[in-house]
């Protein structure tokens, strides 16, 4: 497990976890809001880590109103939606009506944090992998 809490100056902040997953499912990442307990939290995929990974460097660029929305499906499929709160824009995050609000302030620290989260998730997937084939002839696994 690795836990990771990205904190602004602001105040603003948010704790991304990455757990191994289930039996039989890949690495997953868990967004919540520490400060705010009982919250819902939003679970990504390594496929949801990188598009918001993705699209937190696209809103950077961009002004609310200018990105499309993103959206991924599967086994954690979110929505994400760049708007402006106030004056100031956030990065809504949308998984079956449960939303997480990412200002502006956390995203290149959320960003580059994704980034090594997301390096981990697949050494542990193939490390899942490995051990999972490690009882099965060489010669099987060419067919």
């Amino acid at each position: 497990m690795r836990v990771r809490d990205i904190i602004h100056g602001s105040g603003s902040r948010i704790r991304l976890v990455l757990n191994q997953g289930q039996a039989g499912e890949g690495p997953v990442i868990r967004l919540s809001d520490p400060d705010r307990p009982g919250t819902a939290a939003v679970l990504l995929d390594l496929y949801g880590g990188e598009l918001l990974a993705g699209f937190l460097m696209s809103a950077r660029l961009s002004d609310a109103g200018e990105l499309a929305d993103e959206g991924s499906t599967g086994d954690a499929p979110i929505r994400l939606r760049l708007v402006a709160v106030g004056d100031r824009p956030a990065i809504i995050i949308d998984q079956a009506g449960t939303e997480i609000s990412l200002v502006q302030p956390l995203w290149d620290r959320l960003y580059t944090e994704l980034l090594l989260v997301i390096a981990h998730g697949r050494n542990i997937d193939h490390a899942g992998f490995a051990r999972t084939r490690a009882g099965v002839e060489s010669g099987r696994l060419l067919h």
